[in-house]
């Protein structure tokens, strides 16, 4: 997140459990939490998954691609079918994992 910001990024987050922790550690973030895993994702030019909570692990990728200004997926925790994302035209990156 700081490296995101230092780049001149807005960067919003959701976490069903962790919000509280995040700002212990970010203090002097410029981070806004999102009510819910759709809002955070209003506008935004990608999305960056870094977490595995069951909730985020059959998400509507419609819903995604209608919020996203970009359908981009950067996936951390490679919990995603990269064909069905590239047949719903989402530009999917899963990191970690060797081309």
């Amino acid at each position: 997140i700081k490296a995101l910001e230092n780049a001149g990024a807005n960067v919003v987050a959701y976490d069903p459990k962790a919000v509280n922790e995040a700002k212990k550690y970010l203090p002097n973030s410029n981070l806004k939490f999102a009510p819910n895993k759709y809002d955070a994702l209003n506008g935004a030019d990608a999305l960056a998954l870094v977490t595995e909570w069951s909730e985020f692990r059959s998400p509507d990728f419609m819903e995604m691609k209608q919020r996203l200004k970009n359908a981009v997926i950067f996936d951390g925790r490679n919990q995603y079918d990269a064909k069905n994302l590239s047949n719903l035209g989402f530009k999917y990156f899963q990191i970690g994992v060797k081309a």
